[in-house]
């Protein structure tokens, strides 16, 4: 769910599933009502490579359905690895998904907060993690606008224990990097402290809240 920019009002749409074509999935939910198209902008079939050679089919169909297009990628993208020679160059290939959002004039486009392995165990490598990320996000939102492209954060479910994934370390971040806009994962945030997890992310960033993905959960 987005909030159009003009009125405020909501909107509903659907994230197109990466196996499938985006141009039939486009298709699909025209003809099932909604508003707007949320494209996965990752592996197998929507990588920024595909997207690119789809472009001209893509903006005619938002065009002739009237839907506008929101991106999101995937939840494992590297910011925060310890292994340089990697995290350079998921910025780099974040990079050419900020740059297939703006050619499909896709005005908002999300990533995740999350981490992998076990970087939460000690201290040091925590706060490695949060630096690394951090850095990665200040050099992507400045470059973001010069393609008019606002990125989101995304809450991710914590996991593991001891998880990075929590309101105090995505605050970290989101309060480093002010150009960050707010992407709620209503049932991620639920996994991380039930209904009070949801209204500490609303409370501590809803004036900064752009998109809004609901769904059920255990």
């Amino acid at each position: 769910m987005a909030r159009e920019q003009e009125h405020q009002s909501p909107i509903f749409g659907l994230l197109t599933d990466p196996i499938e074509s985006v141009p039939d999935e486009i298709t699909r939910f025209h003809k099932l009502g909604f508003d707007y198209v949320e494209i996965g902008i990752e592996e197998p079939n929507a990588t920024p490579r595909i997207l690119m050679r789809q472009k001209d089919e893509i903006l005619g169909l938002l065009s002739a359905n009237g839907m506008p297009a929101l991106g999101h990628t995937a939840y494992w993208v590297g910011f925060g690895s310890s292994h340089e020679k990697a995290r350079l160059g998921w910025i780099e290939e974040a990079k050419d998904m900020v740059l297939v959002a703006s050619e499909l004039k896709i005005r908002l486009l999300n990533f995740h907060f999350y981490s992998q392995g076990r970087v939460s165990a000690t201290e040091e490598s925590r706060n490695i993690f949060l630096r690394n990320f951090t850095d990665a996000m200040k050099e992507l939102t400045q470059f973001a606008a010069t393609k008019k492209v606002d990125l989101m954060l995304e809450n991710a479910p914590p996991a593991n224990g001891s998880p990075l994934e929590s309101i105090e370390c995505f605050s970290h971040v989101m309060k480093a990097v002010p150009a960050l806009k707010l992407h709620l994962d209503v049932a991620h945030a639920f996994i991380e402290n039930r209904v009070n997890g949801v209204r500490d992310y609303i409370n501590a960033f809803g004036d900064r809240l752009a998109h809004v993905h609901v769904h059920d959960n255990h």
